[in-house]
C-alpha cells in the first residue's frame, strides 16, 4: 500500500499487526508491504515526512519511525526490527510501460498513464 499526501496527527493506518499514528503533521510518502508471514516493511520517504508512532495490536510494544527511515518488522513484531531494510516496501510496478500509437485516443492515453494494477496473488 502507498499513501501520499498531507498528514495530520489525527490520521491512523491499521495493518493486521500494527497501528500507525502520526506523531507530527507533515507531507507523507508512506509505503507499507505486509507478507503472508506478517513481515511488515515500512518506508517513510521524505525529509518532510511525519514522525510515525507504531504500536502493536497484540501487546504493549511501540516503535518510532523518523522521516526517511526504512525498516522491516519480522512477523509484524515491533521488537524484531531490521533497520536499513533494502527491499521495496511500496506497490510493485509489474507492468512494463506501454507504447502508444501516435493516433491514440485521450481515453487510451489516460489508461496508459494510470494503469489498473494487476493482481499479484495469481496462483
Amino acid at each position: 500500500m502507498e499513501l501520499h499526501g498531507g498528514a495530520s496527527i489525527a490520521d491512523v493506518v491499521l495493518t493486521p499487526d500494527i497501528r500507525f499514528s502520526m506523531a507530527t503533521p507533515g507531507h507523507y510518502d508512506l509505503r507499507i508491504r505486509v507478507t503472508r508471514s506478517g513481515d511488515t516493511c515500512v518506508e517513510n520517504r521524505g525529509k518532510e515526512a511525519p514522525v510515525l508512532m507504531l504500536s502493536s495490536a497484540f501487546g504493549d510494544a511501540t516503535y518510532r519511525i523518523l522521516p526517511d527511515q526504512h525498516v522491516l518488522f519480522e512477523h509484524g513484531n515491533l521488537r524484531e526490527v531490521v533497520d536499513k531494510e533494502r527491499s521495496s516496501c511500496g506497490c510493485p510496478n509489474s507492468a512494463p510501460p506501454q507504447q502508444l500509437a501516435a493516433n491514440a485516443t485521450p481515453a487510451q492515453r489516460a489508461a496508459a498513464a494510470h494503469p489498473f494494477p494487476e493482481a499479484e496473488s495469481q496462483g
